[in-house]
């Protein structure tokens, strides 16, 4: 059985691997600011990165909203 704190290792070991994309991707959004509802190219930006990533994701939530699948496999 896995415990708690080896997911969080393994959560954090991904998201470490990933920095650079994330803070890309999030500089991107910073710099081209979206109002509420109407953020379709804030939602394209990440729809892609998650694909590059291998990450499974759900989208046109609520409109514009996009979340990745919990135990999908990101590289």
């Amino acid at each position: 059985m896995t415990s708690l704190d080896d997911i969080k290792a393994r959560v954090c070991a991904v998201i470490d691997a990933q920095a650079d994309r994330i803070v890309t991707l999030s500089d991107d959004i910073m710099r081209h600011p979206e109002t509420g509802f109407r953020e379709q190219a804030t939602a394209r930006r990440v729809v892609d990165q998650l694909r590059a990533m291998g990450v499974d994701f759900r989208d046109g939530l609520a409109k514009t909203g996009v979340r990745g699948c919990p135990g999908s496999r990101g590289t």
